[in-house]
């Protein structure tokens, strides 16, 4: 669906002003989430945002973690209504010979439903991971979700910090 196109002189009617001027999603993290010993990939309590059937977003994402052991590292990847598509560039610490080594790309099914990528952790810096592009949503509308989990299991915990965002703003 297209997005209206407004006039000189036409009147936004309550539902024009929510749907055109308004219609930026942002979810942020309030507080650090903590994972250790653990590979199971599980949703981020915070970053997730509702998205509408037949509709694109232009995402902005970044999500600030720590992974001081050189071991934990992060692994990652989201959830999203069927068929939906993501086409845009991530950018992070890669690790191994397949992990996010020539973005940008597209990836309908490698960054949004799997297999789940990993970005690297070590020393004692935060580390982050940018995540930007157009999200064609499908037939049917659902949310968007981020998902993680430590790259390989460590008592010494990945935390995802403080202030890491989700942001998506309707752009058709």
């Amino acid at each position: 669906m297209a997005m209206k196109v407004f006039n000189v002189g036409d009147v936004l009617a309550a539902a024009d002003v929510n749907e055109y001027l308004v219609n930026t999603l942002y979810a942020d993290k309030p507080s650090d989430t903590s994972r250790a010993s653990t590979t199971t990939i599980a949703n981020d309590p915070d970053l997730t945002l509702p998205v509408g059937a037949s509709k694109k977003y232009e995402l902005d994402m970044q999500v600030v973690y720590t992974a001081v052991n050189s071991t934990g590292d992060l692994k990652f990847v989201f959830t999203v209504p069927a068929s939906a598509v993501f086409t845009g560039s991530l950018f992070g610490v890669a690790i191994g010979s397949s992990a996010l080594a020539f973005p940008p790309y597209q990836a309908s099914g490698l960054l949004i439903t799997g297999p789940a990528q990993t970005v690297a952790g070590g020393g004692i810096a935060q580390n982050a991971l940018r995540v930007s592009g157009i999200l064609a949503v499908a037939g049917t509308s659902g949310s968007i979700t981020f998902q993680w989990a430590q790259g390989t299991s460590n008592a010494t915990p990945t935390v995802v910090k403080q202030g890491s965002y989700m942001r998506l703003r309707r752009v058709s």
